[in-house]
């Protein structure tokens, strides 16, 4: 690709993907400027960029093996993890994990990355980068989906998208569902729910969430993003919740 010059201006607008530009390659964009005596300094270029697929959801993001790069368009926060997030499709069709600085639940946002897997072996897109399309508006979040233990994470999406180990049915991971049960049991950032659907009853992730006032025997509604845990080679479906609002005791 040839230069293009930015006038006496300090910054350019360039087209990716330019005409030209194919998928797969490692792309760099150098700059370089001039001063008033007429003299070039030396060209700083960037890391590598690549052309994404165009792919239109989630669920085509997840077609895509590890190590492909992938952009989506206008999906919606669902949960704010710290350092992370999660993007649903409107219809409930499917979320996923995005690994990078995150927004506020509502917002509408464009994400580009790379698809990959986190340290539990759950879809995500890493290394993100994003840019806000549209403000927070709690109004759009996707209504959460009722789950019983039984079905929480469901099958294997794909031959890259893993479900829970042994799961039965759709795959949830990345969606943001609800659950009713009685606690099992109440530690540090973590509560253990049953609704008698299961053997073992299911983890609930709330690091973000106080849980003080809560204990063993409570009828409660859970609401968080339906997410896998490692441990011991085996994938267990967890409900992560980060709202203050996401734990409802009902007794």
């Amino acid at each position: 690709m040839g230069w293009t010059s930015a006038g006496t201006s300090v910054e350019a607008t360039i087209d990716i993907p330019a005409p030209g530009m194919s998928q797969g390659p490692a792309y760099y964009i150098s700059v370089k400027a001039k001063s008033e005596a007429g003299d070039w300094s030396d060209a700083g270029t960037s890391d590598g960029i690549q052309v994404a697929p165009p792919v239109q959801t989630i669920a085509e993001a997840k077609a895509l093996a590890d190590g492909e790069p992938v952009a989506l368009r206008n999906k919606v926060v669902t949960a704010d993890v710290g350092g992370a997030y999660y993007i649903e499709e409107t219809d409930w069709s499917s979320g996923i994990l995005v690994m990078g600085a995150g927004a506020p639940p509502g917002t509408l946002v464009t994400v580009g990355g790379v698809m990959g897997l986190n340290e539990h072996n759950e879809r995500a897109i890493t290394g993100a980068a994003t840019v806000v399309e549209a403000a927070s508006d709690p109004l759009i979040i996707p209504s959460a989906l009722r789950m019983s233990g039984k079905n929480l994470g469901g099958e294997d999406f794909n031959a890259f998208t893993f479900g829970a180990t042994g799961g039965v049915g759709l795959n949830n991971v990345g969606l943001l569902c609800c659950m009713t049960g009685v606690l099992t049991s109440v530690g540090e950032g973590e509560l253990w729910l049953s609704d008698g659907s299961t053997a073992q009853p299911v983890k609930v992730a709330a690091y973000l969430t106080d849980i003080s006032g809560l204990q063993v025997g409570d009828l409660v509604i859970v609401t968080g993003i339906s997410t896998l845990e490692m441990d011991g080679g085996v994938l267990s479906p967890a409900l992560r919740v980060t709202d203050p609002s996401g734990i409802t005791k009902l007794n």
